[in-house]
């Protein structure tokens, strides 16, 4: 699917956050999950640890008292053979870099919901909206596209995450 078709499919994208969140995204933007991890007083172990190992529950780092979460990545973490999902020899390692490299939009809420529902009961959740257009307008050739859910595992046996997926 090409920017365009994306615009008229998907007018507004929606991003999730905990509830609260929404002060550090106003002031200082939306950042990934990796932007987060290296803007910490972090030891280098840990930061290496959480650019390359999959999170099995979420992790609440703190800068000057706010907190920001790291969504977890359970559901790599559901196949006792992961790096048999991965194709063109990416690794384990570099996909979680490159999860932790992109800021994640839902297109409709039927995709959303699931999301929703996991993490409402751990506390709430803001939505934030925004117009695809001007999104694609300020981000253009930086947008990249799936046609699966990337933190998800398929129950196919063949390679399905690959360098290309985005």
């Amino acid at each position: 699917m090409d920017l365009d078709a994306f615009v008229d499919a998907y007018p507004v994208l929606s991003h999730v956050s905990p509830t609260g969140a929404w002060p550090s995204i106003s002031s200082g933007g939306l950042r990934t999950a990796a932007q987060l991890i290296d803007a910490f007083d972090l030891d280098q172990v840990e930061k290496d640890r959480l650019h390359t190992v999959p999170r099995a529950q979420e992790v609440t780092l703190r800068m000057s008292g706010e907190p920001m979460v790291l969504r977890d990545q359970g559901r790599l973490l559901t196949r006792r053979d992961l790096q048999s999902i991965f194709g063109d020899g990416l690794t384990v390692e570099e996909w979680v870099q490159i999860l932790s490299q992109r800021l994640y939009f839902f297109g409709c809420q039927r995709e959303m919901q699931p999301f929703l529902d996991k993490y409402t009961s751990r506390g709430g959740q803001d939505v934030m909206q925004v117009h695809t257009s001007q999104l694609v307008q300020r981000l253009g050739s930086r947008i990249g596209l799936a046609a699966q859910n990337t933190g998800a595992i398929d129950r196919v046996r063949t390679p399905h995450k690959l360098s290309d997926t985005f």
